[in-house]
C-alpha cells in the first residue's frame, strides 16, 4: 500500500493491489482510513492496480504523458 497526501487539492491517495485491497477490506482498514481522512476535511480515493506489474504499469504511463505533453 501507498498512501500520498496532496495538500492543495484536499485528496489523499491509497494505491494497493488487488490482493491488498482484500486483505485491507477484511480488517476494515480502509474504513479507519476514511473517517481520518473525512476528519481532517481530505477526500479519500482508492486507486486499485489490476494484475500486471504496477511500478512497469505506471512507470509506462508517465512516460506516454510526458511525451504527449507540450515542451515548456
Amino acid at each position: 500500500m501507498q498512501l500520498n497526501k496532496n495538500a492543495d487539492l484536499k485528496v489523499f491517495e491509497i494505491w494497493v493491489s488487488k490482493n491488498e485491497k482484500e486483505s485491507i477490506d477484511k480488517n476494515g482498514k480502509l474504513d479507519r482510513l476514511f473517517a481520518m481522512c473525512n476528519e481532517y476535511g481530505y477526500k479519500p480515493v482508492v486507486f486499485v492496480s489490476g494484475d500486471n506489474d504496477f511500478v512497469a504499469n505506471t512507470t509506462e504511463i508517465i512516460r506516454r504523458k510526458s511525451k504527449d505533453s507540450p515542451a515548456a
